[in-house]
């Protein structure tokens, strides 16, 4: 009766060690999981966010892929397979994700950007994982891998902070001819862009292919930014017709100017042209019975009176025949509107 009792307890105790060392093998999260005949894949994505009428940047970004731990041990990183191209320290391997001029993306109507997505192929391609366990590895984007043109025109490129912690399970073949990547979990150290339904830090994503988890999403915007009546890249212009037609009258108008909303929220320059080409003065665009602007900021500067528009908030000006009203410094994408108030015994008309 004891010896049967002991071989009870023997064998429950061997159930509960059993389980116990299985546990903790998915302490990263719920993994994504596979088996000998289709191992797990695992890729990068690069999303690229562009307001509408942006042409894709030729640019190449960078990824690394650092050995953290072998079976829960620092110490073992010489024993992990290097992931990626080697960037020279052996502990790190990198990839990259191209853009070219060449390709584009898909518009959202709604917000007017566009968003252009590229993956890796899978980082476990051509990697050997010596023995089973748990392999955990860091990844991290490249700063500043995109280099600005000099201006013009001016380029901005925002990076994503995104980082990530990538946990690997490594099994054997049934026959033990092979290991293979039985399951991997990624898990957000950093997040990318912060939004209503973007990861938290600690929140697990799917880094397979097609998944989207391992992702970092950039904004680019192109500008012109150079302070000068030279450099036109949105205008508007009064012209007067008619044998009566009066062209030293000042007629009224409205505008509001809509940047992208992945611009940067600033003031934009403007300028009045008169029909000689010269910028005109100061004190014509705050007299009344000229130029008279209200709703944006003036000063006297280097070209000639300077207006300074900010985004969204309408503003007024009056324009004689001939004269024009320029910006110099506008995103591409920017959208305005612009409204001519009815002057008495003059028919108004446009041209696109």
């Amino acid at each position: 009766m004891i010896k049967k009792l002991n071989i009870g307890l023997a064998l429950m105790l061997v159930f509960v060690l059993t389980f116990s060392v299985l546990t903790p093998a998915f302490g990263a999260g719920d993994p994504v999981e596979g088996s000998e005949d289709s191992p797990v894949a695992v890729a990068i994505t690069k999303n690229l966010l562009m307001p509408k009428g942006t042409t894709t940047p030729n640019a190449d970004f960078h990824f690394l892929v650092e050995k953290i731990s072998k079976d829960g041990s620092t110490a073992k990183t010489e024993d992990m397979p290097l992931l990626g191209t080697d960037t020279g320290d052996g502990l790190t391997g990198q990839f990259t994700i191209s853009y070219a001029s060449t390709e584009t993306g898909d518009l959202d109507t709604d917000t007017n950007i566009i968003t252009f997505m590229k993956q890796t192929g899978d980082i476990f391609t051509g990697a050997t994982f010596e023995t089973t366990g748990e392999y955990v590895y860091k990844i991290t984007e490249v700063n500043n891998s995109y280099t600005l043109p000099t201006p013009p025109p001016t380029e901005v490129m925002t990076y994503s902070p995104a980082e990530y912690t990538l946990t690997v399970y490594i099994k054997s073949s049934e026959d033990g001819s092979f290991n293979y990547v039985y399951a991997v979990s990624a898990m957000v150290d950093v997040p990318d862009l912060v939004g209503d339904d973007e990861p938290e830090i600690g929140d697990k994503v799917d880094p397979t292919p097609g998944g989207g988890g391992l992702a970092w999403t950039n904004t680019f915007v192109r500008t012109q930014q150079e302070d000068d009546p030279e450099n036109e890249v949105l205008s508007m212009s009064k012209a007067v017709t008619g044998e009566f037609g009066d062209r030293t009258y000042y007629f009224p108008f409205s505008a509001t100017v809509i940047i992208p909303t992945l611009a940067e929220a600033r003031t934009y320059n403007a300028y009045i042209i008169d029909v000689n080409d010269a910028v005109v003065s100061f004190a014509s665009l705050g007299d009344a019975n000229m130029n008279a602007v209200s709703g944006a900021g003036l000063s006297d500067g280097p070209h000639g009176g300077t207006i300074a528009v900010t985004s969204g908030t309408p503003f007024s000006f009056k324009l004689k025949d001939g004269q024009k009203l320029i910006f110099t410094d506008l995103p591409v994408g920017t959208q305005w509107g612009v409204t001519e108030s009815g002057t008495d015994n003059y028919i108004p008309s446009y041209l696109l």
